[in-house]
């Protein structure tokens, strides 16, 4: 394996793998696919799980420093999310009447949850909330929490031996799988839909991504031949038969995806990002397209700002198919626009 891979700066394939989970993002919330593509966010975790234990455990065998890890997180998420909130919260009241709704006040009375990154407990306590402006950011909270934890958490994976480091992560799997099927029994005040956003119930996407980097890394492509195909088989037969059985509808509330869905769609696209890195088929030419890999590079300004988007372009009276298009259009400049005005100014300070 060429180490260079591993310790460079990035990997294009996975940005070509980003630019496909915000596709899949802006298909289900502008309900071009109504199910599905809420299956983008497993995938953003799966690539967090990968590059961040990457930045801890580079292939070189250096111990990571904790004060540049922690910079360069928050460089790397607080720009674009604080100007989506200050627009929200500060320049929204000022030039819309609607600011005065009971719903947008309950927005505004909550606000230091999507401050200090706590959405996900949020939505796990009380749901959805009514005003849905900010609605995908319960992700950033859960991804906060990794970044903040999984250098301790992970911490006896360096030192410990080869195997427990499976076991190790493993049993973050499992502990996920626990929580998302139980925790309500024991935290009555919890909606349903804590296992779908609270950060706990998600760490086995993070858990199966570390996984990938380490068998990326260890040069596992006989691990890759061996299980690739078993491993999608597995995975088309439990969905073929929640489909057949009419237990599905595509949706990520069911109960069949909280126990076993989710996990299975995290070694899913783990499975199909390893595959890539280790091959030169249509697949690893597919990520590595030009126009894939711009989605992936704007993706966070698209992920941050594409709701409230979606919602002001839908206050027009226009035919729907042209409110989409205004829609597409307005956030790819908008996530073009962040990258190059607001976040990377930003990433060069991680130098």
């Amino acid at each position: 394996m060429n180490e260079s891979r591993l310790t460079g700066k990035t990997i294009p394939v996975l940005d070509g793998f980003r630019g496909l989970a915000i596709l899949l993002v802006l298909c289900y919330h502008f309900e071009i696919i109504k199910s599905w593509g809420w299956m983008g966010v497993d995938l953003f975790f799966v690539l967090s799980g990968f590059l961040i234990t990457r930045s801890l455990y580079p292939a070189n065998g250096l111990s990571p420093a904790l004060y540049p890890y922690y910079r360069n997180r928050i460089l790397r998420i607080v720009p674009a999310c604080f100007l989506s909130l200050l627009l929200i919260f500060i320049v929204v009241p000022l030039v819309w009447s609607g600011a005065d709704s009971p719903a947008y006040q309950i927005l505004r009375k909550n606000q230091w949850y999507y401050w200090t990154f706590q959405t996900d407990i949020w939505y796990a306590l009380d749901g959805f909330p009514a005003m849905v402006l900010l609605l995908p950011l319960w992700s950033l909270g859960v991804e906060a929490k990794f970044y903040l934890v999984w250098p301790y958490v992970t911490a006896g994976i360096r030192t410990g031996r080869y195997g427990a480091r499976w076991l190790y992560l493993g049993v973050l799997v499992v502990m996920a799988i626990i929580i998302r099927s139980y925790a309500q029994s024991w935290l009555p005040a919890f909606e349903q839909v804590y296992r779908y956003v609270f950060f706990l119930c998600r760490l086995d996407a993070f858990a199966i991504g570390a996984a990938l980097y380490f068998v990326f890394s260890e040069g596992g492509r006989g691990v890759q031949n061996r299980w690739w195909g078993l491993i999608a088989a597995v995975i088309f037969l439990y969905f073929m038969g929640l489909f057949v059985s009419g237990n599905w509808n595509g949706h990520y509330s069911s109960n069949w995806i909280i126990y076993l869905g989710f996990t299975l769609i995290a070694t899913g696209w783990a499975s199909l990002v390893l595959h890539t890195l280790q091959s030169n088929d249509f697949c690893n030419r597919l990520f590595q397209a030009k126009w894939l890999a711009a989605m992936g590079k704007y993706s966070y300004g698209i992920y941050v700002f594409h709701y409230p988007i979606w919602i002001l372009v839908h206050r027009i009276h226009l035919p729907a198919s042209l409110l989409l298009i205004i829609a597409c259009l307005a956030t790819l400049l908008i996530g073009y626009l962040s990258y190059h005005l607001v976040e990377k100014p930003f990433l060069r300070l991680k130098q």
